[in-house]
């Protein structure tokens, strides 16, 4: 065992938990592959770092039974608050490309087929959400390691090592899907309440197709739902925008040509558009006021327009 294992350990024993964390998460993220080490890791962060060291551990030696039954047990019983602080879990930092021939496949939890898997690139972070016959898993991963996360899943399996903020939850845990743009809105049981996912994707036309899979995943236990969304308040905050709008732009080229004469009352809306005027010269401030209007009418447009419905997926009853 190595000399940081024993290290983490001691200190671990004598109460100094932060001490032995940090040993470990050096220790991890050069040597991923230390079973022991993810072993200790596990018992000094919450439950969903838990599971992750765990799995961990499952990868390196799907033969370890205690793990097993340790993860098993911790995904049935139901969320209790939590009494370890939050600590990040370590990343690899030469990540492999190719599983070790010499030891077990890197299998965190076996995740079975059909698999389907979806990615979503958004600036350096990319999306990944798994469905399988069991869960629906979501994790963030990098462009760095995403050749070895395509690799894995395709194989049908979870690469957690290569996976950041990892987090799943069983199908039958699921109350409601809510379609909203671009978006899913996964709501599921957790302990004795209940939490809200939001799973990104590219468009709003790859949120509707996934919604389609989720459906035949869940069964006949679920269905599909329209539900109407209120208008009103929509509609509310677009007079109120375009009203606004207007009467501010109104409001500055009634004070406009007065300035200019030099007729115009000494106050805060004249102090204002002197100072635009200033700055931008009277043509700069006229377009300013027409983008300014233009925008509040095109914002007003797009509330108005927005689907007066909502699809959702929803356990019946």
């Amino acid at each position: 065992m190595a000399k940081e294992i024993n290290q983490a350990e001691t200190a671990i024993k004598a109460g100094d938990t932060k001490t032995g964390f940090e040993i470990l998460r050096t220790f991890l993220a050069e040597n991923p592959e230390s079973e022991r080490a993810w072993w200790v890791m596990s018992g000094l962060v919450q439950r969903e770092e838990r599971a992750t060291c765990l799995m961990q551990v499952l990868r390196i030696n799907p033969d370890n039974q205690l793990a097993q039954e340790t993860l098993d047990k911790l995904l049935a019983n139901p969320r209790e608050p939590e009494t370890k602080p939050k600590r990040k879990l370590p990343m690899s930092s030469e990540p492999k490309s190719e599983p070790d021939a010499s030891g077990p496949p890197p299998l965190a939890i076996d995740l079975g087929f059909p698999l389907q898997a979806f990615l979503f690139k958004k600036g350096s972070r990319i999306y990944l959400t798994l469905l399988e016959g069991k869960h629906i898993i979501r994790a963030y991963t990098t462009q760095a390691v995403l050749p070895q996360v395509r690799d894995a899943v395709q194989r049908g399996e979870l690469p957690s090592q290569y996976l950041s903020d990892l987090k799943y939850v069983p199908l039958d845990a699921i109350q409601a899907v809510k379609h909203a743009g671009s978006s899913l809105f996964v709501q599921h049981q957790d302990g004795p309440g209940e939490r809200t996912w939001r799973l990104p994707f590219e468009d709003e036309e790859k949120a509707r197709s996934i919604l389609g899979v989720l459906t035949k995943q869940l069964g006949p236990d679920y269905m599909i739902q329209t539900k109407r969304v209120s208008n009103s308040l929509n509609l509310i905050i677009s007079a109120l925008l375009t009203l606004g709008s207007a009467a501010f732009v109104a409001a500055i080229l009634w004070t406009l040509p007065q300035i200019e004469v030099g007729m115009a009352e000494d106050s805060l809306r004249t102090r204002m558009v002197s100072q635009l005027l200033e700055s931008l010269g009277y043509g700069g401030v006229v377009l300013i006021s027409m983008v300014l209007l233009l925008a509040a009418l095109g914002l007003s447009a797009y509330l108005l327009l927005k689907p007066q419905a909502r699809t959702e997926l929803v356990r019946r009853v």
